[in-house]
């Protein structure tokens, strides 16, 4: 969990992960693809999504801290959507990615398929990959990973770092393993000497409304 936790970056780097299940290299007739503008321009088709909004953000933010200055291969980038943003495990996480200069293009049924699209296409910036066109689904519906609170706690800024660690590797379940006979750390309003009792500290302890923010 901690290589999970400190080594997504470098992991990144070597290219999509996990690997798609279609990769197919573009003809010479599409222009190699080596960096991405700084200024890169964004357009969705598409119903708006608070979703779909906040991973275009984390995108740019991206491209804009970590593009070189000098970087003008990918000038926009297109991404088409169907709507569907209702999560249970049947959800879609099916994509398409086009990325090649000078407009990559995403194209997914649901809001979950966009955001994979978006971290491989960042994957892809980082490798400053040659033109491709990716199509990519999940082996497995529930990808998940379970952090053991009760016995190590672990703070908030921790845990919010494993769930963009969890992101770009492309898991969709955090199971928090909250309380056990070591330690039970949720301070509840309507049992709060549960906590005040039971968590290894008096600064060992999550609220309800901390947890429904993570």
């Amino acid at each position: 969990w901690l290589c999970l936790v400190e080594a997504w970056e470098p992991a990144a780097r070597k290219g999509v992960w996990p690997r798609p299940r279609v990769v197919r290299p573009l003809g010479e007739e599409e222009e190699a693809a080596t960096g991405v503008s700084r200024e890169l321009e964004v357009s969705v088709f598409g119903p708006a999504s608070e979703i779909v909004e906040a991973a275009m953000i984390r995108t740019r933010r991206w491209i804009a801290a970590h593009s070189p200055q000098e970087e003008a291969g990918i000038e926009r980038l297109e991404v088409y959507w169907g709507g569907e943003e209702s999560l249970n495990s049947a959800s879609s996480y099916e994509y398409n990615l086009t990325f090649s200069s000078p407009t990559a293009r995403v194209s997914a049924e649901s809001a979950f398929g966009v955001v994979y699209a978006l971290e491989s296409f960042v994957q892809l910036t980082q490798e400053r990959s040659s033109a491709v066109h990716i199509h990519d689904w999940p082996a497995k519906k529930h990808r998940g990973l379970l952090v053991d609170v009760a016995r190590h706690f672990l703070p908030l800024g921790l845990l919010r770092r494993t769930i963009a660690a969890m992101a770009v590797t492309k898991l969709n379940v955090l199971h928090l393993h909250l309380t056990d006979s070591q330690s039970f750390p949720v301070l509840l309003d309507s049992a709060p000497e549960l906590a005040m009792k039971g968590a290894f500290s008096a600064k060992q302890t999550y609220t309800p409304t901390q947890l429904k923010r993570l």
